[in-house]
C-alpha cells in the first residue's frame, strides 16, 4: 500500500519539475489527436519500431520467472549484491534506470524492469527515455503503470500501444491495486469491474497485481488480509478469460502504515507462492529487496550483508525452480477449497470456485486447504494440481490430507519443498502431511 503514496509524490515531483522547464516537442515519438483516441507516430523515418537486442519471452514462457522491486541498496549496487540475487533465485530486477544496474544485471544474466519517466505520461518521448538502454541485452520492458484508477484506462491504453509499438516484445508492465484498496483508489466500488475493464481495454500480455496479506497487531497477534484468496481468484480469472499472463507481488517485507506490515517467515513465503501458483502465476514478485527509512527490512542489511529473509527468499525459489519447467506445461483452469478444522475468514469468503476438476474422486483434510487445477491444451490425460495448507498461519498448524483419484493407473508424483516423489495409494488413497504455510505440485500422468 505504500506505494500508493511513493508514487503520488513521485507525480508531484515530475508535476513541479514540468512547470519549471519548457516542453521540447520537436522530436516527440507520438503524438495525441485531440479528435480521437488514437495516437499517432512521427519518428523521422517514418518506421517507430525500436528494434530489441532479444526477445525476452524466451524464459518467461519456459519458467516460472522471480523479479523484485528495488533489488539493489544504494552504496552497495556491486558486483557481490549482483551475483546474490542470481543465487537467490531471482531472474530479473525493478528499478529506475541506472547504468550501474544494468551493466550488473548483463555481467550477472538478470533482466531489468525499468521503471523511469514513461510511467504517467501519454507524451512521453520513447526513443528519448529508452535511448540509454533499450540495446542491452538485460533490458526487460518498462513499469508505465503503478496502481491506477479504473479512470486511467483511457490513458494507459494510449501510453501501452505506443510502447508496443516501439518494443513489441519487452514489457509494458502495469499493475493494478488489490481487492483492500479503497474505492477512492480504484475509481469503483466494484472490483471485479476495476479488473476487467482492464482486461478489456489495455492491450496486454498479463495482469499484475500486488497482495500484501501479512500482518502483526500491537500485541503480536498475526492475521492474514480476509479476501486474499478472493483478489487472487478474481485476477486469475479475467486472466483466464482474456488468455492472458498472471502475475503477482507478494510481501516480503515488514513495514508500518494503517497497521503493520510483518517480515514474512518461510511459511509466510510458501504460503503465498503457492497461492499465486494454484491461480497460475507464472511471475512472482518480492516487494522489496532493498530497505529503505520506510522500508526497514530486506534482502539485505542497511550495511549491506544478507539477511535471514534473503536465505529464506533464496531457500522457496529454489524449491518451485525445482519443477519449474514442469509447472509451465499446464494451464490454469482455477481452484476450489475444502474446509475443516478452524476455517479462516479469507477461505470463508472465497466465492466463485472452480467445481469440474474431476481427476480427484474424494479429498479429505484435516485444516483448511486450497485445490488448483491443471490440465494440457494438447494431452487430456495429463493433470495437476496444487495442495496448499490454507489454516491461519498463526496458529502453526499442520494438515493431514488424504484424497482419491478417478483412476488409480497414473503416476502421482508431488513435488514436496522441491523434491519430487512419487506417491503410492496407501489402500484408501494418497496420503500427504503439508506444515503450516506449505504447498505441494502434483502431477498425474
Amino acid at each position: 500500500m505504500n506505494k500508493i503514496y511513493l508514487s503520488i509524490f513521485c507525480v508531484l515531483l515530475l508535476f513541479l519539475a514540468s512547470c519549471s522547464e519548457s516542453i521540447d516537442t520537436s522530436d516527440t515519438l507520438r503524438t495525441l489527436d485531440s479528435n480521437s483516441d488514437t495516437i499517432t507516430s512521427n519518428t523521422e523515418n517514418g518506421d517507430d519500431t525500436i528494434m530489441a537486442s532479444d526477445n525476452v519471452y524466451k524464459n518467461f514462457k519456459e519458467n516460472i520467472q522471480f523479479g523484485v522491486w528495488n533489488g539493489f541498496l544504494s552504496g552497495f549496487t556491486d558486483e557481490q549484491h549482483a551475483k546474490a540475487l542470481k543465487d537467490a533465485g531471482i531472474d530479473f530486477v525493478i528499478d529506475g534506470y541506472n547504468k550501474k544496474i544494468l551493466d550488473l544485471c548483463e555481467k550477472n544474466d538478470l533482466k531489468y524492469l525499468i521503471h523511469d519517466a514513461l510511467d504517467r505520461d501519454p507524451y512521453a518521448n520513447i526513443a528519448k527515455l529508452t535511448a540509454s538502454y533499450k540495446d542491452s541485452p538485460a533490458f526487460l520492458g518498462n513499469i508505465l503503470w503503478d496502481e491506477p484508477s479504473i479512470n486511467d484506462y483511457n490513458t494507459i491504453t494510449k501510453i501501452t500501444e505506443a510502447y508496443k509499438k516501439a518494443f513489441p516484445d519487452k514489457f509494458a508492465s502495469v499493475n493494478l491495486l488489490p481487492l483492500y484498496a479503497t474505492e477512492q483508489q480504484i475509481g469503483t466500488s466494484d472490483y471485479k469491474k476495476y479488473v476487467k475493464e482492464f482486461a478489456d481495454k489495455v492491450a496486454t500480455d498479463f495482469i499484475s497485481v500486488d497482495i500484501y496479506p501479512l500482518t502483526i497487531y500491537d500485541n503480536g497477534e498475526m492475521h492474514t488480509y480476509d479476501n486474499f484468496i478472493n483478489c487472487f481468484a478474481i485476477v486469475a480469472d479475467e486472466c483466464r478469460s482474456h488468455n492472458l499472463d498472471f502475475r503477482t507481488y507478494i510481501q516480503a517485507i515488514g513495514w508500518d502504515s494503517y497497521y503493520d506490515n510483518r517480515e514474512a517467515s518461510i511459511e509466510d513465503l510458501r504460503f503465498q507462492l503457492y497461492t499465486a501458483l494454484s491461480f497460475g502465476s507464472k511471475v512472482i514478485i518480492y516487494w522489496r529487496g532493498a530497505p529503505s527509512d520506510l522500508f526497514p527490512t530486506g534482502f539485505v542489511s542497511t550495511a549491506g550483508e544478507l539477511t535471514e529473509l534473503y536465505y529464506r527468499v533464496q531457500k522457496v525459489n529454489s524449491e518451485i525452480k525445482s519443477f519449474s519447467n514442469i509447472y509451465m506445461k499446464y494451464k490454469s483452469l482455477g481452484a476450489y477449497t475444502v474446509n475443516s478444522g478452524k476455517v479462516p475468514a479469507y477461505v470463508k469468503n472465497y466465492t466463485d470456485q472452480y467445481n469440474n476438476f474431476n481427476i480427484i474422486k474424494t479429498i479429505e483434510t484435516t485444516q483448511s486447504i486450497l485445490v488448483g487445477c491443471f490440465d494440457k491444451d494438447n494431452d487430456s490425460n495429463s493433470k495437476a494440481f496444487t495442495i496448499v495448507n490454507m489454516s491461519e498461519l498463526a496458529d502453526k498448524l499442520p494438515t493431514d490430507v488424504l484424497f482419491t483419484l478417478t483412476s488409480d493407473k497414473s503416476t502421482v508424483t508431488a513435488y514436496i519443498k522441491g523434491v519430487p516423489t512419487v506417491l503410492t495409494n496407501a489402500g484408501n488413497g494418497y496420503k500427504l502431511t503439508l506444515e503450516s504455510g506449505e504447498g505441494v505440485f502434483i502431477t498425474i500422468e
